[in-house]
């Protein structure tokens, strides 16, 4: 969840970055103010979320996807639901989440500090600066509003923080470790299982011959396009693990005998520290967002949550 609120905050800068480099979504023409309401369309305890806060929520995925998939996408139908539907409730998931965190944050006593506000305050005043008065006025961008979408982020974030002060973050080399493999897959159907190992066997031979080059061979004979993997244990079957991962740098295995696959594995590097310690931080962040959703699923069932129905079928990316 945390990395998901920097991911956001990601998003947003990316957005007005895009914004200040003269690009012009597209929005209703003549819009005024007067219809621009100031009533919340999402309302969460005593929290509430205006049309403006959750059309630049909105507009940060619009950006995001229409430059990949083009206008057109918002209309694609995955079942009963189009994109747009889809990304609706993604952005709804995530409102009330906010509002649930920094309403909690409040009766929990966590505040966003002084010298943070003025941190925010900085940041939105480069991004006003990047913005033109035109996409200003069309998507009626504000201070104010930044100010807030910055500080909910930032309050939901440090309530994440103290929330999972406490979750072990200690993780080892071994629990954590990425390796990088060569590999050479064939695959078998069982009543051709035989005949598949004995080719393995003699592929085998020639893998572990002095001057080998591994990756040749494994590409001439493979079945799988793939050859080079690093990967953590727990990506590939039991059988793979427990023989790739007992593998020094430079080895190369027997044949490994899975399900309906059999493998000849050269370890490239048994031990890749940079991917290891990425991967240690995504088995810590793992470890805080299962804790923190337990904290969260008690307090959500303590606010209500309430949609203005006609006013949320008309958000769109228009």
């Amino acid at each position: 969840m945390k990395k998901r609120l920097l991911i956001l905050m990601f998003i947003l800068a990316a957005a007005l970055c895009f914004a200040a480099c003269g690009k012009k979504a597209e929005t209703q023409e003549g819009r005024t103010e007067e219809e621009n309401s100031v009533e919340n369309i999402i309302t969460v305890g005593e929290k509430g979320a205006t049309e403006d806060e959750i059309m630049f929520y909105m507009l940060c995925i619009k950006e995001q996807y229409e430059g990949y998939f083009g206008k057109d996408i918002w209309d694609v139908s995955f079942g009963k639901k189009t994109f747009l539907d889809m990304c609706k409730d993604d952005v709804l998931g995530e409102i009330v989440q906010l509002k649930v965190i920094t309403a909690k944050a409040e009766e929990l006593g966590i505040v966003v500090t002084e010298d943070e506000v003025e941190e925010i305050a900085d940041t939105v005043r480069q991004q006003m600066d990047e913005i033109n008065d035109e996409d200003k006025a069309r998507y009626h961008i504000t201070t104010e509003l930044l100010e807030k979408i910055y500080h909910d982020n930032y309050l939901s974030s440090k309530t994440f923080d103290v929330v999972t002060a406490d979750v072990n973050t200690s993780v080892s080399d071994e629990q954590a470790r990425v390796a990088s493999f060569e590999v050479l897959t064939l695959n078998y159907e069982p009543s051709g299982r035989q005949e598949v190992l004995l080719k393995a066997d003699e592929l085998q031979k020639q893998a572990a011959a002095e001057g080998t080059d591994f990756y040749s061979l494994a590409t001439v004979h493979s079945n799988e396009p793939e050859i080079q993997y690093t990967i953590p244990e727990g990506v590939m079957e039991k059988a793979f693990d427990r023989a790739a991962f007992s593998l020094k740098t430079g080895e190369i295995s027997g044949v490994i005998v899975g399900d309906e696959k059999c493998y000849i594995v050269h370890c490239i590097n048994e031990l890749d520290e940079d991917e290891t310690a990425e991967n240690k931080e995504k088995i810590i962040n793992e470890r805080q967002t299962e804790a923190f959703k337990k904290v969260y699923e008690g307090w959500a069932k303590d606010y209500g949550v309430k949609v203005d129905e006609e006013k949320w079928k008309e958000i769109n990316m228009n």
